[in-house]
């Protein structure tokens, strides 16, 4: 084993070298493996299949991070309808009824984004069945602030 030490631009003309060399090996499209989209590597017994660690479940933290901010706007947004509400001279009565109802919505949306945060959705060590259900909880977020935000009372 060599060890050498460099700078981030040593690494990456190395890089560069690699894959100049693989290119000419292997053609043009194959310098480097390319995976893409979620994967299960690991099996430990009559093929329950466990999912990787921080390169697994890619699509579900795309999601997840969308939905994040998306949930905190529409907290915003009701909050703040909801002040407007208080003030004298508002015609408010409709939203005022479904504000409780919304807050709840969005709180599960929240709670179910948080399951997804646990140790072992962000990390992607559960079983098929438990990231089914984080898959499940992120729609119904998502659907929830969805829903939310979409209210034609308010």
């Amino acid at each position: 084993m060599n060890i050498q030490f460099g700078t981030a631009r040593d690494s990456f003309d190395n890089i560069r070298k690699v894959e100049s060399k693989l290119r000419k090996i292997n053609g043009p499209e194959k310098a480097f493996s390319v995976l893409s989209g979620d994967f299960f590597p690991y099996s430990d017994f009559e093929n329950d299949t466990w999912t990787g660690y921080c390169t697994a479940l890619n699509r579900l933290k795309r999601f997840a991070r969308k939905i994040e901010p998306l949930i905190r706007a529409a907290d915003v947004f009701i909050v703040s309808a909801f002040h407007q509400c208080t003030k004298p001279k508002t015609a408010c009565a409709e939203f005022s009824k479904s504000y409780k109802d919304i807050m709840g919505k969005l709180r599960n949306a929240r709670r179910d984004v948080g399951m997804f945060q646990h140790h072992d959705g962000i990390t992607g060590t559960s079983l098929p069945f438990v990231v089914s259900d984080y898959e499940e909880r992120l729609t119904n977020a998502y659907r929830q602030r969805s829903v939310s935000c979409s209210r034609r009372d308010l």
